[in-house]
């Protein structure tokens, strides 16, 4: 979870209670209060509703400001090796809502690349998860939704990279660092481990209605 998050002690202003996503979050994340699972109501229904059929790898990257840089590069990398290899690939960059305005002033080498950039809010980013097999990011906390989509997670390494160890160490995203090890994973056929109920607790509705009436 996001660090501004984390509390480690008590203060007079905090609530005595808080609803989480799941277990994970009550394991991970530093707070003096009580943390109880709950889930994500709307999270579990988007995954049930927006279930699309994938037959080619997609792969979603996940835009964040202070490594946006390093991700456009990865991005452009990875869309010429794909062509040089022949693989049937779509690949989408998903810019921060914070970077649709001026993308194309901070990141001109995306602009004549091929690779098809969101800049807008069109689409809900779910169904960008709904529609792609692979999703790489480095800390963003989306990339723990589009793990309810079972999309499987690869982590850039890149700056802050290290705040996402647990669900590396956990079999749940694999590491890469470059554009070589970053397409090994994506034709790797092997099942990743989806920690879905760990992260995203089910029964979000009933166990809110339960937790709030008793």
């Amino acid at each position: 979870m996001n660090i501004q998050y984390n509390i480690p002690q008590k203060d007079d202003f905090i609530p005595d209670e808080v609803l989480t996503f799941g277990e994970y979050w009550n394991q991970t994340t530093c707070y003096p209060g009580k943390m109880v699972a709950i889930g994500n109501p709307h999270l579990e229904e988007c995954v049930t509703t927006m279930k699309t059929i994938k037959y080619f790898p997609t792969i979603l990257i996940l835009s964040q400001g202070p490594v946006g840089e390093a991700l456009v590069k990865l991005a452009i990398e990875l869309k010429k090796l794909v062509r040089k290899k022949g693989i049937s690939a779509r690949i989408i960059y998903k810019l921060h809502p914070n970077e649709y305005i001026s993308w194309k002033k901070i990141y001109p080498e995306l602009v004549d690349s091929e690779i098809e950039v969101v800049d807008n809010n069109e689409k809900d980013l779910y169904y960008y998860f709904s529609i792609s097999t692979h999703q790489i990011g480095v800390f963003s906390t989306a990339i723990y939704e589009g793990m309810a989509f079972g999309v499987k997670t690869i982590i850039y390494k890149a700056y802050r990279y290290e705040t996402m160890k647990d669900i590396i160490e956990a079999g749940y995203a694999k590491l890469a660092d470059d554009g070589n090890s970053v397409l090994n994973e994506i034709m790797n056929k092997e099942e990743q481990k989806v920690p879905t109920e760990m992260i995203w607790k089910s029964n979000a509705l009933s166990n809110l209605k339960k937790e709030l009436l008793g």
